[in-house]
């Protein structure tokens, strides 16, 4: 899965968001499916995450870009 993490004490704070490839089988990840009334055809679920490790590799182009990355795609 790609998670948006912020780092909570980041040099610039405008550079504040990563993104990462989070394998969702690794130890730490619960993932809750949610019920919902219309719109079956689209899963939905609820991600926890509880100090899981990621290695740099995982990183999705470079540390503190992770906002204007999504803000391209999305």
């Amino acid at each position: 899965m790609l998670v948006l993490a912020r780092d909570p004490q980041p040099k610039d704070p405008k550079k504040a968001f990563t993104l990462w490839w989070v394998d969702s089988s690794k130890p730490g990840i619960k993932i809750n499916p949610l019920h919902k009334i219309g719109w079956h055809m689209l899963s939905t679920c609820e991600v926890y995450l509880d100090n899981v490790e990621v290695e740099e590799s995982d990183m999705v182009g470079e540390e503190g870009m992770g906002f204007p990355q999504c803000d391209v795609q999305l």
